[in-house]
């Protein structure tokens, strides 16, 4: 009796300490788990809000670079490069007047290994019909689907043995682990795991969330709710790790292992400092870092990332951080490029070499100051406060060796009446320009993106993990100019013989080949993609997901196809 006593005081406190899944014991809490990137979109940019949190459903395609969602209502598609959606049925049918050949409900949908997405529905007449569609757009009904559909998940999943197989629910596998989650009544929930030859264990005890968990089959982790946020557990040993960006109520959704993009579902505010206190409902995209099964990462010793600096010089917090990682080294780089033209261009270059050691004092005491490197790596907000402050610099000093462009006869009308927009510019690559960049021995060159403009040389490299840069050679200058870094968005890029137009975070840019400066064209914004391009008449057209001229807010207003004339830079 006493023991019976004993355990259910045990069991009061494990429900106690692991309420709703969401309060990590103590030994659980890891060093938290780094986002590389993180991406924050309105629920109205992939589709209309659902009536209920639990209606919302969302899938990736491989890589990461298209969105499904099913709001109940409707399927619809986004790509992520152009920040363009549409629907993919035709939407769910009032029940009056009663027509037997529309859609009464949405049953689900599915990738296919080409990057298809089939989308089954059932019609008020009782049959079914399945709709298709892919990144250049719906295919609408169709009466095929691919007859060999690989399902590695119910193979690995009949070579376990799971005791009481009848209460387990969810289960997934792969060749090293099987996972499921167990209703042990009064809303408690476990997340249970196994390997072939193991015991069954309990990953983590709480209430339903924890059905929602996620598995990542390359790697072995599941990722789930607790009160510190979205944890990323792994299955193989190892302490699990809070992911550093999430707060408590957040909900994992899909997570690719190819592209290690997860979606996670927030309730209120979005997951970057510009979103986060507007009471809205976001989708937010997070590039998990790579995991030991990945090539492992260069390490600061071996100098990972390249900053202005020698690395094996670095001081302080700040620096350190910079030759560990790449993104706030290519902004150093750039901020120092931008500081020795405002040198030789500045009368008072004395005062301007005051300004930027005063900047560099006040980077660190906003930053980093008061932290550890330990916990300086471990702070989203402080990745985030060196972007912000670099970007910040660096638009200053871009002005002032470059300044901006403005505009001329603006207009806008709605995407959805335009001509569809979101198509790539064409490519002009040449043999001749591939074999020129090949000799400066660039291994990430993109095929068909080398151009030879007048004595320039312009191509996009890959370097990986959906990070590309826009590189020139200029003639003249020695190696290679590093002109842009961003990802696929890239491949939107315009030109004619004497200038460069490209997509960047601060908006739309123009470079002008002649002299290597970069301006920024006024009034477009991130996510904004140039379209067509004619210097003649010097008439840009680009696309933005807001109403055009507005560079923050105004996305109800979009999408938009933007027009206007360029005051080009004088030589």
């Amino acid at each position: 009796m006493m023991k019976w006593i004993f355990c259910l005081a045990a069991s009061l406190c494990l429900a106690t300490l692991a309420h709703a899944g969401k309060l990590l014991p103590p030994q659980y809490a890891g060093v938290p788990l780094q986002p590389e990137v993180i991406q924050t979109l309105d629920y109205s940019d992939l589709g209309n809000p659902p009536d209920s949190q639990g209606e919302l459903r969302i899938t990736l395609s491989a890589g990461g670079k298209l969105i499904a969602t099913n709001d109940v209502r409707n399927v619809w598609l986004y790509r992520r490069d152009t920040g363009k959606r549409f629907a993919l049925t035709p939407g769910v049918a009032p029940s009056q007047p009663f027509d037997k050949n529309a859609i009464v409900s949405l049953q689900g949908m599915r990738w296919s290994q080409d990057g298809t997405l089939y989308v089954w529905a059932r019609l008020y007449g009782g049959s079914g019909r399945i709709y298709a569609g892919e990144a250049n757009g719906p295919r609408g009904v169709v009466t095929q689907v691919p007859q060999h559909w690989p399902d590695d998940n119910a193979a690995w999943a009949a070579d376990y043995t799971i005791p009481e197989r009848d209460y387990a629910d969810d289960i997934r596998a792969n060749a090293r682990h099987i996972v499921w989650w167990q209703n042990r009544g009064h809303g408690d929930i476990a997340l249970m795991t196994a390997t072939r030859q193991g015991k069954p264990r309990v990953l983590v005890a709480g209430n339903w969330e924890l059905a929602e968990a996620v598995f990542d089959y390359a790697a072995s982790r599941m990722i789930y709710a607790s009160f510190d946020g979205l944890i990323m557990h792994p299955l193989e040993g190892g302490e699990p790790q809070p992911i550093a960006g999430t707060q408590d109520g957040d909900q994992a959704m899909p997570f690719d292992a190819a592209s290690r993009w997860l979606v996670v579902r927030r309730v209120l505010g979005g997951c970057d400092r510009a979103t986060a206190k507007i009471p809205d409902k976001y989708i937010c995209l997070m590039q998990l870092p790579a995991v030991a099964d990945d090539p492992p990462a260069p390490s600061p010793a071996q100098v990972s990332a390249q900053p202005s600096f020698d690395c094996a010089k670095a001081r302080g917090i700040t620096e350190q951080l910079l030759c560990a990682r790449v993104p706030l080294a290519a902004l150093d780089v750039e901020l120092a490029g931008l500081y020795r033209q405002a040198l030789e261009r500045s009368a008072n270059p004395g005062a301007l070499k005051k300004q930027q050691l005063d900047w560099l004092r006040q980077r660190d005491q906003d930053c980093t100051a008061g932290r550890t490197l330990m916990q300086a790596r471990a702070e989203l907000a402080v990745d985030t406060c060196l972007r912000e402050r670099y970007g910040a610099r660096i638009r200053l000093l871009r002005g002032q060796v470059a300044p901006d462009i403005h505009l001329t006869q603006l207009q806008g009308r709605s995407a959805h009446a335009a001509t569809p927009d979101d198509a790539l510019p064409p490519r002009f690559g040449t043999p001749q320009a591939y074999a020129a960049v090949q000799a400066l021995g660039d291994e990430g060159l993109i095929a068909g993106t080398a151009l030879q403009l007048g004595k320039h040389l312009v191509w996009l490299s890959d370097q990986g993990r959906g990070n590309v840069i826009l590189r020139a050679h200029l003639q003249g200058t020695p190696g290679t100019l590093d002109v842009q870094r961003g990802s696929w968005e890239l491949v939107h890029l315009l030109h004619d013989e004497g200038h460069l137009i490209y997509p960047s975070d601060d908006g739309l840019m123009l470079l002008d080949l002649a002299s290597g400066r970069a301006h920024r064209i006024r009034q477009t914004a991130m996510a904004d993609l140039p379209l067509t391009w004619n210097p003649a008449t010097r008439l840009l057209t680009w696309s933005s997901p807001r109403l055009c001229g507005i560079t923050e807010g105004g996305n109800q207003l979009g999408p938009q196809q933007c027009s206007a004339v360029l005051d080009m830079p004088r030589r």
